[in-house]
């Protein structure tokens, strides 16, 4: 990913396409390696910045790991804040069959509720925004855990959401 600053300066063009800004950052997700042009005006101001960007496999980063295959839920629990679990438990069979696809372009959908779409993005590698909603991130090749803190029993804890792949066949193509 590349993040730039441009001080009110709207609109902003990479190579001559208006970029689309993701939740309001300046952030813009490159998949290729290659040179970029980045420009932009105001008023009789214009900018032009180039850079050379070496982009290695996107699938292999934090962004891949949660975006290339889509996920479903694994498992759930309650775990105290120094990580002692309270309480684990599988969902319904109903609730293991959701599927979740978190698409390069920012956006989720989900099998269970066609044409709704839910923003995301990665605010660093182990937090992952959804819906607006800052949540814990931990993502390997083969599980996802995304937790947020919430009360259990008068305790503050981790509800912690542990995905698996729902399928082998990516999100999005490659």
């Amino acid at each position: 990913m590349v993040t730039w600053e441009t001080a009110n300066v709207n609109p902003v063009y990479l190579n001559g396409e208006k970029v689309k800004y993701l939740s309001g950052a300046n952030t813009y997700r490159l998949f290729a390696s290659m040179k970029y042009t980045l420009t932009g005006h105001f008023g009789d101001y214009t900018f032009t910045d180039e850079q050379e960007v070496q982009v290695g496999p996107w699938y292999e980063s934090t962004f891949g790991l949660v975006s290339y295959y889509p996920w479903r839920y694994k498992a759930f629990r309650i775990s105290s804040l120094d990580g002692e679990v309270l309480y684990f438990w599988i969902p319904d069979p109903e609730i293991l069959s959701w599927v979740f696809y978190f698409h390069k372009d920012g956006t989720t959908t989900f099998s269970n509720h066609p044409g709704v779409f839910e923003p995301w993005y990665l605010l660093d590698d182990n937090t992952i925004v959804r819906n607006r909603t800052a949540m814990k991130l931990e993502v390997s090749q083969h599980e996802m855990m995304v937790s947020y803190q919430t009360t259990y029993n008068g305790e503050l804890v981790w509800f912690d959401m542990i995905h698996e792949h729902a399928s082998d066949t990516p999100t999005d193509p490659v």
